[in-house]
Parts: structure tokens; sequence; C-alpha cells
């Protein structure tokens, strides 16, 4: 019988075989190089010994945050770390070179298919830390880093391999090195922009009959979460009679059928609309939404209603939120009377720095009572897309302060975003259902989709939306919504600004 030696089909396999075993737990020792020794970093090491699955962390290929989202295949992976992969071209287009970096993790084992091979890829850097890689990544458009997934955060993005993706299913992705503490729960978000459920899409939706239309393209996704939240503008009342135009928002009671419909667990009702039609009103919003199991924060009855947070738990994580106002419209809350929550600044007053030590005091509350707070502003200049020099210094101040993300609406144009102190802030997610139909900025756009292992933000996503029909949001790919996430870049701090 003819044999046939392939070397390169072995060679591919033996890779395989060595990568697999180096990042499952299993006993293995790669014999290094004396050139290839002298360029790891202290500490690192290339003898691994079992460690228990609940002990593992994914070994997570990852790129800059603003490109898109990346699957790749196993031979693609492979190809990569042993440098017959040297560029983006079958990747993803682009005519660059891959600039691989590696963690001591990854570098460690990526050592021993070097050894098989008989050469590292050309251009690669060996980072010191995890920390120090994710950095470089997230610096670089042509980088792409393999690092452990303690360094893992929404400075950069993590690609799947083979359809598998290590943020939200790291137990059984097969890339795994050792940790010093286990993963935790995995727990999904998605936030969206302002929700209208008044004027137009009232129209609309007596007209069709149907009030869950506007959300019917996107429940899907927002079910699938484990915990959906954005603003909600404007009013609901047992008697309301929607205006069929202007700027005063009241929705009937059957609006709300279509937030349950969409998995809908927490609004903000900080906002310019809440106090349309009175304290009674506002109260009666408040009460009607919390009745369907939908949390509220940010404007009440009094001052304490409206500055408690709200507080939601999902596996054993307590999410806390801290919303805001800051535009001219709703009443600011008193002691002994209604409204929202409110921080005079640019554009509608002089900045108060008063204001802000109320709010200040709101995140330290909060952050006693949860594992993560979330603060929701409605802020900002209408229909730009930068944030103004207020926007920034009172995001920054609540970042300080111990609030864990920063997520706003209001202009009705998506703005941009940044990483502070590694954490994330957005600046404005603009429209998700609403009627704006005069430009196409209004009628764009886009969500949030959040990954956390335990307590720690782990991953963010921008997903560009599109508004139909005057009503009906639909989430779009990173190349339909392409024009949706260069506006966001271009209106970003670091690391999103170098993708503008």
């Amino acid at each position: 019988m003819n044999v046939r030696y392939d070397r390169t089909r072995l060679l591919q396999g033996l890779i395989v075989v060595a990568l697999l075993a180096a990042t499952t737990g299993h006993p293995s020792v790669y014999p290094v190089r004396t050139e290839l020794a002298a360029a790891m970093p202290a500490g690192a090491s290339v003898v691994r010994r079992a460690a228990p699955a609940s002990a593992l962390q994914p070994l997570a290929f990852v790129q800059h945050p603003t490109r898109p989202a990346l699957d790749l295949a196993w031979r693609q992976a492979f190809a990569l770390v042993t440098g017959e992969l040297t560029d983006w071209r079958s990747i993803d287009g682009r005519s660059l070179r891959v600039h691989l970096v590696l963690g001591p993790a990854a570098a460690a084992r990526a050592a021993g298919l070097w050894f098989l091979t008989g050469r590292p890829p050309r251009s690669l850097t060996i980072a010191r830390s995890e920390s120090e890689a994710a950095d470089a990544v997230a610096k670089d458009t042509a980088a792409l880093g393999l690092i452990a997934g303690e360094a893992l955060s929404p400075a950069v993005r993590a690609a799947s391999v083979q359809g598998a993706d290590p943020l939200r299913s790291p137990a059984t992705y097969l890339l795994r090195v050792p940790a010093r503490a286990g993963v935790g729960p995995v727990t999904t978000a998605i936030a969206f922009g302002d929700i209208l459920t008044s004027r137009t899409v009232d129209k609309k939706m007596v007209a069709s009959g149907d009030f869950l239309s506007p959300f019917r393209a996107v429940a899907p996704v927002l079910k699938a979460a484990d915990l959906a939240f954005g603003n909600f503008e404007g009013t609901i009342a047992h008697d309301a009679r929607p205006l069929p135009g202007g700027t005063r928002f009241v929705s009937r009671v059957r609006a709300i059928d279509g937030l349950r419909y969409a998995g809908i667990d927490f609004l903000s009702l900080a906002n310019n609309h809440t106090g349309d039609f009175g304290a009674d009103t506002l109260a009666e919003t408040a009460r009607l939404l919390r009745d369907a199991g939908i949390a509220v924060a940010g404007a009440g009855t009094d001052l304490d209603a409206a500055r408690a947070p709200a507080v939601i738990e999902r596996h054993g994580v307590r999410f806390g939120f801290v919303a805001f106002n800051a535009i001219i419209g709703t009443a600011p809350a008193r002691e002994d009377s209604a409204g929202a929550v409110r921080i005079k600044m640019a554009p509608w007053f002089p900045f108060s720095g008063m204001d802000l030590e109320a709010v200040v005091a709101d995140v330290k509350r909060a952050r006693s009572l949860a594992d993560v707070v979330i603060v929701f502003p409605h802020w900002g200049q209408e229909y730009v897309s930068r944030p103004n020099a207020d926007q920034i210094r009172v995001a920054h101040a609540l970042i300080d302060a111990g609030a864990d993300m920063v997520i706003a609406t209001h202009p009705h144009w998506v703005q941009g975003a940044e990483v502070y102190n590694g954490h994330l802030i957005a600046y404005s997610l603009g429209n998700f259902v609403f009627d704006q139909t005069w430009s196409v900025e209004t009628q764009e756009g886009a969500a949030l989709r959040l990954t956390f292992w335990g307590p720690r933000l782990v991953g963010a996503s921008f997903v560009p939306v599109r508004i139909e029909d005057a009503h009906r949001p639909r989430f779009v790919d990173d190349a339909a919504g392409a024009n949706i996430l260069r506006r966001i870049w271009g209106g970003s701090g670091e690391p999103y600004r170098r993708a503008a």
C-alpha cells in the first residue's frame, strides 16, 4: 500500500494538537530555542500543569474596538500565530500587514508552535503583561492580539474562533489558559437610545392595531439579553389623548404592551418630557412601568423618589442605575414636588458644581447597593455628533466617583464615545423608537451590546440602528451601518478616535 507523506498537512495537525493541548489545561512542555526564550517577558514559562476548568480563562484574539465583528476560522487562527498569514487581505480585505501582539500566556504557548514551524511571525510584539498587550491593540487598527481573558475590556473587541465567542461562552471556548480566579457568571446586556410611543408612533400603532409594531424587528435581540435598558421619552396615562404633533408627549397604556414584549428591564425617566403633563401624570407613568415589571429611575413624586437608584439583579450581580436630566423642560425634583434629577450644564444652563455633587452622591449611594453602577444622563446639544465640554467634564467626574459606565441620550443623533480610566462612556446613542423623519441622522442610532463576567465589563460593541416607517428600529450589521459608526468614531475620544 502506498502512503503519501504530506509534510504540510502533518505539520498543521501537530500545530493544532499542540495549541489545543497548551490551552485546555492538560500538562505540556515545549522546548524553546535560545533566541525565543530571550524574547520572552520576565516570568513567562512554557511549562504548564493541569488546571481545573473552574480556574480557566479564554485566550482570546482581539482587535481594535472600531473594527467590524470578526470570526476567525481555525486555519486562520493557527496561520496567524505561526506567521503563515501575514496580512489582513484574506481576513477582512484590508491591504495591511497584520501586527501580531501576544500577551505572556499566548507567547509562552506560541513558542512551541514556532519551534515546530521554524519561525515566529515577522511582525510580532511580545508584551510584558496581558494588559500591555491589550493596550497595544487598542492603539493600532492593524494589530491583532492574543491575550488572556483577565485583560479583556471595552478598549478591544474580541473575535470569535470557528463561531465560538470567548466572551459569551467562555466555558466552552476551546482556547483557554489557567486563571488566578474564575471567569464568574456571564451577563449580557443591551443599551439603546430614546423611545417615543406618542405622536406619529402612536398614529402608526393605532392605524395598524398593532401596539407591538415598534419592537417586532428588535425584540428577539432585546429579549435574548439578560438586561435591556434605555430612555423613555414622555409619559403614559389611562386617560391619554396623544397629540398628533408638537413636543408634549403622552402615550396610551397599551404602549406598555410593546415595552413588555421587547423584554425591556429598565427605562430612565430623567428627561425633558417626563413632566409634559404635570406631577400626577409623571407619578402615573412611573407606577404603570413598575407595575409592568420595568424598573425606572431619575424622576419621581419628590426628590428622594427621583434620586433613588434602580437595582436589578442578574446571575447574582446587582446592576444599579442612576439617571439625571440636563435639558430644560421637566421641572427639577424638589423635597416636596415631582420632577427629574437635574444637573445644570451646557447648552441650556451655566454649569452647576452643586448639582454635579448631588449626582456624585447618588452614584456613591448606588455603589453601596450594587456591584455595577450605570449612569444614564439626558444631555447635550441636539443634532450634533460631538459631546460638549460639560458632557465630558461630568462624565469623567461620575466615573471618578465610582460609576462603572455612562450611557446617554437626548441629541437625537449618535455622538462619540471613549474609554476613560478603563470605563466606557457613550455620549449619545441617538434615537431608537422615534418619528423624526426629516434627516438621515435622526432616523439612525446605535445600541450597545455589553458582556460582563461577574461585575466586570469585558466587552462592548456598537450595533447600528435604522428606523423604518417613522417608528420601527432595526439592527443592521457593521457594513450596512458603516456611516453610523463613522459618525460615532468621528466624535470620539480614545481608543475610538483612531478610526475617524
